[in-house]
């Protein structure tokens, strides 16, 4: 549902998965082996602001939790997704995309690279 063609729908869908994983580590565990981070990824380079941001909002939620969880996101090609939406977007809306950034680059200085 996140892939949808109903933006406002995959809107709601991608804040309602920000909102449920940045709970638990379980949570977001449970969430990335339901595999939703190629339609979030894809979420993040969406013409509509709202719903890049509510996707880069959910992976910045789920890199927090622990490096393993980072490195999926990374292997998933989410660092360079989040350098594409940090550099197409301006203002508060690169916050979620910085921050998810920094949590990738502190759990380990090779995925900083990446």
């Amino acid at each position: 549902l996140v892939s949808h063609s109903d933006k406002k729908l995959a809107r709601q869908i991608c804040c309602a998965l920000g909102q449920l994983v940045k709970h638990s580590l379980e949570l977001a565990e449970t969430a990335c082996e339901a595999n939703i981070f190629p339609s979030v990824l894809f979420c993040m380079n969406s013409s509509d602001l709202s719903l890049a941001k509510n996707g880069a909002v959910c992976v910045r939620e789920v890199v927090k939790h622990s490096p393993e969880l980072a490195n999926l996101v990374v292997n998933a090609g989410g660092a360079v997704s989040l350098v594409d939406y940090v550099s197409r977007t301006h203002s508060s809306n690169r916050l979620p995309g910085i921050v998810a950034l920094g949590y990738i680059a502190a759990f380990n200085e090779t995925m900083s690279y990446a």
